[in-house]
């Protein structure tokens, strides 16, 4: 009749890593002790060796498969972690990139406002003010914002002083050039007050 392994040596697998490295420590001290003549392991019965023997080739097995994984698993938690670190790395600069296109191409937009939308930027210059309050549906502070020149703070206010702010990057690229914005506004209001006489 063919001999079936006793399912409970399985759980010899599930031990920790420590618990195996003392089994194969022990079994190696014993088979150490025996080979030096400090105990004679036959005294314990003629099994005693060769189970001294099986246990720490196979707790010994176990002991070093054990080691490698966790230093595979150690090295590749530390590739992910590099891995990952250059992902968010590349995307933080294609981020960078990102912005500093549309930054660009909003400052570009400076140079092709409507008169309207001209003269809400150059009434924030005249007033030395970033931020300035109109309509809250008006149409020049809305194409202004889809230009990626101004933002608002949101929030409930007046509709007829609703609160915009010219964004940062914008706002220094209007006061580098301030005195070609109020003079390009001036010129607008000079010419829709001579067509309104007419």
């Amino acid at each position: 009749m063919p001999v079936t392994p006793d399912p409970k040596w399985l759980e010899a697998l599930k031990l920790p890593l420590r618990v195996m490295i003392g089994l194969t420590l022990g079994a190696a001290g014993l088979l150490w002790l025996d080979n030096q003549k400090i105990i004679d392991l036959a005294v314990f019965g003629s099994f005693t060796k060769p189970a001294a023997v099986v246990l720490c080739v196979f707790a010994g097995a176990l002991s070093i498969s054990g080691v490698g994984a966790f230093i595979y698993d150690l090295f590749g938690a530390a590739r992910k972690a590099k891995a990952l670190k250059i992902k968010r790395e590349l995307r933080n600069m294609e981020d960078a990139e990102r912005k500093e296109r549309s930054m660009a191409a909003a400052v570009e937009r400076l140079d092709y406002l409507s008169a309207e939308e001209l003269h809400l930027l150059a009434g924030c210059l005249r007033q030395r003010s970033q931020s300035f309050t109109t309509w809250v549906h008006s149409s020049s502070a809305a194409t202004l914002k889809a230009k990626g020149l101004i933002t608002t703070p949101g929030g409930t206010h007046h509709q007829d002083h609703y609160p915009f702010v010219v964004v940062d990057f914008a706002w220094k690229e209007l006061l580098k050039r301030e005195a070609e914005f109020i003079e390009r506004d001036d010129k607008n209001m000079q010419q829709h007050s001579k067509s309104g006489r007419h």
